[in-house]
Order: structure tokens, then C-alpha cells, then sequence
């Protein structure tokens, strides 16, 4: 059945993942008994571009077609291995280090995606009351002049009361005044004048 065999050649197409070379050989095979005498060089061309997955190459042999008529099946196969060899091996170049411009946009843009998604929300510093993570605080190694502790500041205390030692040193909003000599508080000079 010529017309069956015939059917089965023109409706092979590359398949994904199959190289050239093998795209070739099963055209090769298909047209064994397609009975296509001297038109099967034309009809293995016009089938192996039709049929190729990579569309630019495919693009460019019909030009070179359109150019000149007798552009046989072997040099569209040349041209076709030339380009698939020469992009496995820009391929591997950048797999070995290089990265395209445009994946490296793709991979920033993503970065920015990922980051817009996640809002800033920043908790309330329990050591100072300001917005940043309490590990970054500068207050984190501070004694807090209320209860004596590290690691806080007064406003942010939690503290009931000031321990009783500390009374004596926990004046909030009072001035002292002291004599400069002897260091003693001079009790005339709180006195308005």
C-alpha cells in the first residue's frame, strides 16, 4: 500500500527531544517504499524542512528554496546539523557559566515578584518601641535606669516599680544641682529666686 506508506512519510514531524540526525533517519526509513523514484531527494527535503521543530532553521531552508530550486535534501540536512551544532554549543557555554541578559532579567524580575509579594511588616522593637527586629536593636546591650536590667530602655520597662535601691537614683525629670567644690546638693538654689 503505497498511499499508506506515503501517509505515514508526510505526516512525520520531529518529534521533541529527537536530534536532527535521527529526524533524518526515519525519514530515510519512511521513504523506502513511498515509490517516489527521482522526486524522493524533493519530497525528503520538502518534508525534513516542513517537518523540523526548530522554526527559524526551517524559516531559513525554505529561503534558501525559494533562492535556488535545486537545493537537494543532503545540503538542507548540512544546514540543518550546522545550526543545531552551533546552538548545543553556545548552549553549553552558558550552562558553564555565562548567563543570558535575558535570563538574568527573568531571575531579577522574579526576585522583585517574590519580594512585593511578602509586605514589611515589621514588629515593634520591645527593647526601644521603634520599627526593626529587636536582634538589631542599639539598645539591646543598655541598662535600663528604671529596674537596673539589660537590654531595654526606661520607656519601654515593664516593670511594675523601680527596685527600692533604685529609688534613690531614679530622679525622671528633676534637675540636681550641685555645688560644683564639693559635690554636695545645694538645696538654696532649687528655690526660685
Amino acid at each position: 500500500m503505497v498511499v499508506a506508506e506515503r501517509r505515514k512519510f508526510l505526516r512525520r514531524d520531529q518529534v521533541p527531544g529527537e536530534s536532527t540526525t535521527d529526524y533524518v533517519v526515519q525519514l530515510k526509513k519512511l521513504s523506502l517504499h513511498c515509490s517516489y523514484g527521482d522526486k524522493l531527494d524533493e519530497n525528503l527535503r520538502d518534508r525534513f524542512i516542513s517537518g523540523l521543530r526548530d522554526e527559524p532553521t526551517a524559516l531559513k531552508l525554505m529561503e534558501k528554496v525559494g533562492e535556488q530550486d535545486n537545493l537537494s535534501f543532503n545540503k538542507a540536512v548540512e544546514f540543518a546539523l550546522a545550526r543545531e551544532s552551533t546552538a548545543e554549543s553556545t548552549k553549553a557555554m552558558r550552562g558553564a557559566g555565562d548567563t543570558t541578559s535575558a535570563a538574568v532579567s527573568t531571575n531579577v524580575n522574579t526576585l522583585k515578584r517574590s519580594q512585593r509579594k511578602q509586605p514589611r511588616s515589621r514588629k515593634q522593637c520591645y527593647r526601644c518601641g521603634r520599627n526593626h527586629p529587636p536582634e538589631d536593636c542599639w539598645f539591646k546591650s543598655t541598662e535600663c535606669r528604671r529596674c537596673r536590667k539589660i537590654g531595654h530602655i526606661e520607656i519601654m520597662c515593664r516593670s511594675e516599680e523601680p527596685k527600692a535601691e533604685n529609688k534613690k537614683r531614679c530622679q525622671y525629670g528633676k534637675k540636681k544641682n550641685y555645688q560644683r567644690k564639693s559635690g554636695k546638693r545645694n538645696p538654696k538654689s532649687h528655690q526660685r529666686r
